[in-house]
């Protein structure tokens, strides 16, 4: 089971995404367009709470850490 939330933020769109795991675990990654995912290493006991320190990592950290693709080696 996954919840979705999309934002936009300086004409950036990516989407944050919690996926169950178990009953109180969730995982965390955030998405660019290009597909290309940051995952977290914590897990998370509500689906709402991994959103919530998705929304934040982007508001205190800013887009450009999600966005960027340098240093990406896509594999074979």
């Amino acid at each position: 089971m996954e919840k979705r939330q999309s934002m936009v933020i300086g004409g950036n769109t990516l989407e944050i995404i919690a996926t169950r795991i178990c009953d109180d675990e969730w995982s965390l990654c955030i998405e660019n367009i290009h597909g290309i995912r940051t995952e977290w290493c914590e897990f998370f006991k509500t689906a709402d709470a991994a959103l919530k320190a998705g929304r934040r990592a982007l508001e205190t950290d800013g887009v450009e850490e999600f966005i960027s693709n340098e240093g990406f080696e896509y594999l074979p």
